[in-house]
């Protein structure tokens, strides 16, 4: 039995809650930058908006394999290691996205970025289930989500 099951909110459930929305937040927040960024690159490569497509899939693909495997990786090496490798991994793919001189490297980091989006939903609500009280359970998730 974990602390916070005999207990009500420890600290340290508020802090991992409060860790993990905000990874939540970050992971959405990088979700909704591609629609923004495609207004600039297009004016920025001379592209269309269709040209766009295959990386807006390719970034949708990372994430769906991310989220299918995001939470067998957390498993083997720990959620937290997990969280903190997928969170890593968009926050940098990102990062260099904004380096990126073509649609090609463009594509591949938003897909690597996606594998880390994917991946950091299912370790943090895990963290957040394994971290609050039972009877705090949805409102811990609640706030998270």
């Amino acid at each position: 039995m974990k602390e916070s099951d005999a207990t009500g909110w420890t600290r340290p459930a508020a802090a991992v809650v409060a860790m993990c929305a905000f990874a939540l937040v970050l992971d959405g927040l990088d979700a909704q930058a591609l629609g923004l960024a495609i207004p600039p690159l297009m004016l920025e490569w001379d592209l269309t908006r269709a040209d766009f497509a295959p990386v807006a899939a390719v970034s949708l693909l990372g994430m769906a394999i991310g989220a299918t495997f995001g939470g067998v990786v957390g498993d083997r090496i720990g959620r937290r290691a997990a969280l903190i490798c997928s969170i890593a991994l968009f926050g940098l793919a990102t990062g260099l996205a904004t380096l990126s001189q073509g649609i090609g490297s463009f594509g591949a980091l938003r897909a690597m970025g996606g594998l880390g989006l994917g991946a950091t939903l299912p370790n943090a609500s895990s963290l957040i289930a394994e971290f609050t009280p039972p009877r705090h359970r949805s409102i811990g998730m609640s706030i998270a989500m």
